[in-house]
Parts: structure tokens; C-alpha cells; sequence
């Protein structure tokens, strides 16, 4: 159940949030007239999550030491993710 871990620290459960707000910002600038190009939201979704999980990732590693301390659930500092 290792991926269930890597999941975890990137909170993947919330990268729907970027996605929307991607895809919801793609729509307000092609305007009401603008035909949709799914294969550029498509991209524009896959980039925003991606981008959304590697950040997340990346804070977690960066708050390593004070998640010791506050946080001490979490993957990292529990040991989930060497």
C-alpha cells in the first residue's frame, strides 16, 4: 500500500480544487463566443494537478523539521516515507 502514502503527501484528494480553478479560468478567457479545445483543457488539467501534487510535495519536505514538532502525523515526520 505504498502509493497510498505517496498520495497522501501530496493531498491528492484536493487536487480537484486546481484542476477547477484552472479549467474554470481557461473558460472566463475564451468568453462566451469561444469554442472549448478539450485537448488544451485536458493539458491545462493534467499541468495544474500535477503542478498542485509536486508543490504540496515539496512543502512537506521543506516543513520537515517544524511537522516534527506540530504536525508529527503527517507522512514524513511519521516515518510513511523515508
Amino acid at each position: 500500500m505504498g502509493v497510498f502514502r505517496y498520495l497522501r503527501l501530496m493531498r491528492f484528494p484536493l487536487v480537484l480544487t486546481a484542476v477547477a480553478d484552472s479549467l474554470a479560468g481557461y473558460l472566463v478567457a475564451l468568453g462566451g463566443d469561444g469554442a472549448v479545445d478539450f485537448r488544451v483543457a485536458g493539458l491545462l488539467a493534467l499541468v495544474s494537478g500535477a503542478l498542485y501534487c509536486f508543490g504540496m510535495a515539496c512543502n512537506d519536505i521543506a516543513d520537515h523539521e517544524r511537522d516534527k514538532l506540530l504536525h508529527p502525523d503527517r507522512v514524513l515526520p511519521s516515518g510513511a516515507i523515508l
